[in-house]
């Protein structure tokens, strides 16, 4: 972003001609930049004029930049550990239902092998009856 030397000025609380004395100054050379015959000056300078090296803002926002980060990592682990209990209660309650199941299929195979026993034997007496009232 670019300010002119009376916004600089006004942000500073110091006199324009402060300003153009600092800017005639051999280091403030690199963060001026002139727009149709007005003096502007980047951000950089506006930063290094308050006496803030913009190295030390750098780092300053690449380290808040890191504690994002690890925030949102620890939110992302929190949700993945919460995904995982869900999974692995779903995969409980799957071993569950297919025991049960299976109990069922025990019980009912035992109950289909009583009633073909029943109707075999039901089988034979209604088969002797008629063999015997058949002579």
């Amino acid at each position: 972003m670019l300010y002119t030397v009376e916004q600089v000025s006004k942000e500073l609380n110091i006199s324009k001609q402060a300003i153009y004395k600092q800017l005639k100054k051999e280091e403030f050379k690199q963060f001026i930049v002139i727009e149709k015959g007005i003096k502007h000056i980047r951000e950089e300078g506006l930063n290094c004029l308050m006496g803030v090296d913009s190295k030390d803002l750098l780092i300053k926002e690449q380290r808040a930049e890191i504690e994002r980060l690890r925030e949102e990592n620890k939110r992302l682990m929190s949700l993945l550990e919460q995904q995982n209990t869900i999974i692995l209660n779903s995969q409980e309650l799957q071993k569950q239902a297919l025991t049960n199941t299976e109990i069922l299929l025990l019980k009912k195979r035992e109950e289909l092998k009583r009633r073909n026993e029943e109707f075999n034997k039901h089988s034979k007496l209604y088969n002797w009856v008629r063999l015997k009232f058949s002579y």
